[in-house]
């Protein structure tokens, strides 16, 4: 059935009942390998050419999910059917346009050995049927299966193959007796060659070593290795005996927990023992650690990395400790937090002093002097902490550019056989990492006071599907891996009168998390629809994915504020988009079922 066909019979909807019969049997009567498939997958039709290729029955077949009509061989794993197929299927779906596969290994269920299936090959083409609106309607399925000349071409390069193993294998009789006298001549060379190598390859190691032991002494973080049940030190760098408050010769070669007793009571004990038991590496943010420091006992934070150190065998013989100090990001964001509360204390007295002013007008003139130097101490206020945000992000960028720099001039100096070192590339690798989430937080606070200060932006009229398409194309990548269908309908709201880059800073957004947020128990599908209300331009951008628990909706749109922490996140792009909202004088509203899936609904005022 071709795609004009299929159009044809969407348009005639008054045709009698006796001409899709007809069209069907002609359908199942074609020669070649045919099936008929829904939006939703399942099988509609099936020629006869399909069934007999298949070894299938038609009355088995009709109405069941493809993929459980045609499972994967379990005994073919390398060959991805069903994955490859289904990919093919959803492009269809999501394009409208036919997609020809490449050559598939796709075997089917052989119908006289219940759980055994026969190999097929099959050249498959997948082309939608469209409908009046130009949506999708029905899928044709074409395969031809070429199983017969995958066998012959096997058997051919097997015959080949044999011949040529024949010929070589008489070349190499008079190679071997050519070889052997040649063996004889060079074995005294090779082992004088093999001594040399030896004794050179001792040097190199030698040289690596001491080059590794180089590289974690001038780590600009604190970085121990502790091996055997009584966590014996067996290197650690400058920074970390500062944290221990020892010096490497009090420490090396000694239990860990009886050099620094301290450590054992903050918990550092009970994760080394529970990471020599499971091997799984653990990882902690802002951990508060009690140490001296200038003479004085001091409580300082850091971003605890623990890794499992192996063997040869690998074998867990220790671990790895890794310790980067955060306590001037954390004051920093607990002061931006502190502000935040003192400005809501002050609104809240100001509250307070205008229900007095009302009650007692002999008061309004002392209130209203009252209230002019509160604001002037909330402007203030205000102005200090975004010129504290503005100085702690300028000031800490170029320390952690000198310390990426650094990173990257190490990796640049080491050898080749240093970097091929599995603890060395874990070792760069965390670092970079590091170095990468502080950098992330300077941009968020730059980021937030940017937010503060904007009073006034650009409105114009925007067009909310081609910002919906710009922000798609940038998610591209992380939609296709997600395997997520992405449905938008805004033809009730084609435009809202916004700023155009907070308007795709909000989808941006919301399409991220209901992608980041997806639920591994079935396939994501994001609903994006507009529509106008009264006073507003709505935009709702829902999904089926995990559901956040509407208990903690007061923390939803926190600042650093994060309901699940299994994938990456700032825990400041809600935040962010409630308070371009909140500029403009909009709003945002949340539903939610655990389970099920989120609705986030943007309300934009329809004057702006």
């Amino acid at each position: 059935m071709t795609n004009a066909a299929a159009s044809s019979q969407e348009e005639d909807i008054s045709a009698p009942a006796t001409l899709l019969e007809e069209q069907l049997f002609i359908f199942n009567a074609l020669p070649a390998a045919y099936l008929l498939l829904s939006p939703e997958l399942k099988i509609e039709a099936a020629s006869d050419g399909y069934l007999q290729a298949t070894l299938t029955e038609r009355d088995k077949l009709i109405g069941q999910y493809i993929f459980d009509a045609f499972p994967d061989n379990p005994e073919a794993v390398e060959a991805h059917a069903v994955n490859n197929l289904k990919s093919s299927l959803l492009k269809v779906l999501s394009t409208a346009q036919p997609h020809e596969m490449e050559l598939q290994h796709y075997d089917v269920p052989d119908p006289k050995n219940p759980g055994q299936f026969v190999k097929r090959h099959w050249l498959p083409r997948n082309t939608p049927v469209l409908g009046p609106d130009g949506r999708v309607r029905h899928i044709i399925h074409c395969v031809a299966n070429v199983t017969d000349k995958i066998k012959i071409e096997g058997h051919l390069r097997e015959s080949r193959t044999r011949e040529a193993m024949a010929h070589a294998a008489a070349e190499e009789n008079e190679q071997a007796r050519q070889q052997v006298d040649a063996i004889n001549q060079e074995l005294e060379a090779r082992v004088a060659l093999r001594t040399q190598e030896l004794q050179q390859a001792r040097q190199q190691a030698e040289w690596q070593r001491k080059r590794i032991q180089d590289i974690f002494m001038q780590a600009p973080v604190a970085i121990g290795i502790f091996t055997g049940k009584q966590y014996t030190v067996e290197l650690v760098n400058p920074l970390m005996c500062g944290i221990l408050g020892k010096e490497a010769e009090e420490l090396l070669g000694k239990s860990l927990f009886e050099a620094a007793p301290g450590l054992a009571g903050q918990g550092f004990k009970a994760i080394f023992t529970d990471m020599l038991h499971t091997g799984k590496p653990y990882i902690r943010k802002e951990m508060p650690v009690n140490h001296k420091k200038d003479g004085k006992e001091k409580t300082r934070f850091y971003d605890v990395v623990y890794e499992p150190f192996r063997d040869d065998q690998k074998e867990i013989t220790g671990v790895i400790l890794i310790l980067t100090e955060v306590t001037e990001q954390l004051e920093a964001r607990l002061a931006v937090e502190s502000g935040k509360q003192q400005a809501q204390t002050l609104a809240s007295e100001l509250a307070v002093a205008n229900e007095k002013m009302q009650l007692a007008n002999a008061e309004i003139h002392a209130s209203n002097t009252e209230l002019s130097n509160t604001n002037e101490q909330l402007k203030r206020i205000n102005t200090e902490l975004d010129s504290f945000i503005y100085t702690a992000s300028h000031d800490l960028k170029a320390p952690i550019l000198n310390i990426e720099g650094l990173v990257e001039a190490l990796r640049d100096e080491l050898p080749p056989e240093s970097l091929r070192l599995e603890t060395i590339q874990r070792l760069i690798s965390m670092m970079l990492e590091s170095v990468k989430c502080f950098k992330n937080t300077i941009y968020h606070l730059t980021e937030i006071t940017r937010l503060q200060k904007e009073t006034a932006v650009e409105v114009e009229a925007v067009d909310v599907q081609e910002v919906v398409t710009s922000v798609q194309m940038d998610l591209a990548n992380l939609i296709e891996e997600a395997s997520a269908q992405l449905l938008v309908d805004v033809s009730e709201s084609k435009t809202v009168s916004f700023a155009r880059k907070n308007l795709r800073s909000i989808l941006y957004n919301l399409l991220s998390n209901a992608l980041k947020y997806r639920s591994p128990d079935r396939p994501l599908i994001v609903n994006v629809r507009g529509y106008a209300t009264a006073q507003y331009h709505v935009l709702s951008v829902s999904d089926n994915g995990l559901g956040v628990d509407l208990t903690q909706q007061s923390k939803l749109f926190g600042m650093f504020k994060r309901l699940h922490m299994h994938v990456e996140g700032s825990g400041i792009g809600l935040y962010m988009v409630k308070k371009i909202l909140d500029n403009a004088g909009g709003k945002i509203e949340v539903s939610s079922t655990v389970g099920e899936g989120t609705t986030f609904s943007v309300f934009f005022p329809l004057t702006n």
